[in-house]
């Protein structure tokens, strides 16, 4: 009988070991699991952090071109705009087709901040007789 509860004994505290061993081995494995995800994560957020700061990057030096552009075009309208306007006053009237070209010119300088020279111009020519083309 005392061999038999030596043998049972045995088997139970070598099954009992080799059962604490798997949940301890399990245990591992999870935190590692878990260590490796929140690293990964961490990893992910730091890449989407740079993308943005990136993208940032980029979209402030689109607006900056934006600006450049928009000046650049403010500009070449009053240029225009100032050159029609001293010739159809030198000239002392304005056709159909000149006035509506110089209402699209003035009104894309109004839309992009022209200030009042180009306005007085305008102003001016619209007060001119207008003859057929």
């Amino acid at each position: 009988m005392l061999d038999l509860l030596t043998v049972i004994i045995t088997v139970t505290g070598a099954s009992l070991v080799t059962l604490i061993g798997n949940a301890i081995m399990f245990k591992m494995q999870r935190r590692a699991k878990h260590e490796d995800e929140a690293a990964a994560d961490e990893r992910a957020k730091h890449n989407t952090d740079e993308k943005i700061c990136k993208i940032e990057k980029t979209m402030g030096s689109i607006v900056e071109r934006i600006s450049l552009l928009e000046a650049a075009d403010l500009s070449i309208l009053h240029d225009r705009l100032f050159y029609c306007c001293k010739q159809y006053i030198k000239r002392g009237y304005i056709t159909v087709s000149d006035l509506e070209t110089t209402e699209d010119l003035y009104n894309a300088y109004s839309r992009l901040g022209g200030n009042g020279t180009g306005t007085k111009l305008y102003l001016d020519v619209k007060q001119l007789p207008v003859k057929s083309d």
